[in-house]
C-alpha cells in the first residue's frame, strides 16, 4: 500500500494517508487494526481522487500467478478464443474445489451459478461472482439466513471476515483490492488492460461480492 501510494499518489499523500501505520505491529489487537484501516480509507477518500484510489487498491491485490496462468495465457494466446478459454478455467477451478473436498451438489450449484473467478460472459463484460473462502463453501450454501453467510468467512480476506464477525462496518473502497485479483489475472491472460467494476460486496450489506471486468473492444 506504501509502495503503491508513492506510485500513484505521491509522498505527501501517501504519508498522511498512513499515518499511524508504524502502530500495526506483530501485537497489535484485531479493534486496533480495524480502527487504523477504517480511518485510512477515510484519509485515502479525502485526498486521493477515486480513479488513482482504484489504481492503488487494484494494484495491491494478490493474484494466481504468472505460473499458474501459462496454460490459459498459451491457451489465448494460440486460439484468440477467449470463450474457450474461459470454459477452460472454469474446468479448472470445479476441479481444484473437488480436490479441496467440496460435496458434488455445491459444485454444481458453483456451475449453474456462474460461480468463481473466470466468471461469465455477457458480451463485452465478464460477470465474476466470489465462491465463498475454502472451507466454507458447503456451509454457505447450506445456511438459510442471509445475514449469517455474509459473516460466515465469505470474504477471502482475513480483515473483512475479521469485521464482519464483529458487525463493524467498512468503506467499500477497500473492495478495489479484491478487483484487483481479477483485473491482474485476466490482463495476464489477455497481455491488455481491462478495467474491473465492483457490482456488488458483502461491506455494502450484499448477499455475495459480484465484479464486471469490462474487456477491450474487439474481444
Amino acid at each position: 500500500l506504501t509502495r503503491e501510494l508513492d506510485r500513484v499518489a505521491g509522498a505527501d499523500a501517501r504519508r498522511q494517508v498512513m499515518a499511524g501505520a508504524e502502530s500495526l505491529g506483530a501485537d497489535a489487537t484485531p479493534e486496533s487494526i480495524y480502527a487504523w484501516t477504517h480511518d485510512m480509507l477515510a484519509r485515502m477518500e479525502e485526498r486521493v481522487p477515486e480513479p488513482a484510489r482504484k489504481d492503488v487498491l487494484n494494484a495491491c491485490g494478490c493474484w494466481k500467478g504468472r505460473e499458474d496462468l501459462k496454460a490459459l495465457r498459451d491457451l489465448y494466446a494460440s486460439t484468440g478464443d477467449l470463450d474457450l478459454m474461459l470454459a477452460k478455467a472454469g474446468e479448472e477451478l470445479l476441479a481444484y474445489l473437488r480436490g479441496c473436498g467440496v460435496s458434488e451438489e455445491t459444485v454444481s450449484e458453483v456451475q449453474r451459478r456462474g460461480w468463481g473467478w473466470p466468471g461469465r460472459r455477457e458480451g463485452n463484460m465478464i460477470r465474476v461472482t466470489k465462491i465463498p473462502f475454502e472451507g466454507t463453501i458447503d456451509a454457505f450454501f447450506a445456511e438459510p439466513d442471509l445475514a449469517k453467510r455474509r459473516s460466515m468467512n465469505y470474504c477471502h480476506c482475513p480483515r473483512v471476515r475479521d469485521i464482519l464477525k464483529i458487525g463493524r462496518g467498512l468503506s467499500t473502497t477497500y473492495c478495489h483490492c479484491s478487483a484487483g485479483f481479477y483485473k491482474k489475472n485476466f490482463e495476464e491472460i489477455l497481455t491488455r488492460p481491462v478495467d474491473v467494476e465492483i457490482l456488488e460486496t458483502v461491506l455494502a450489506g450484499d448477499e455475495v461480492c459480484s465484479f464486471a471486468i469490462h474487456l477491450p473492444e474487439g474481444l
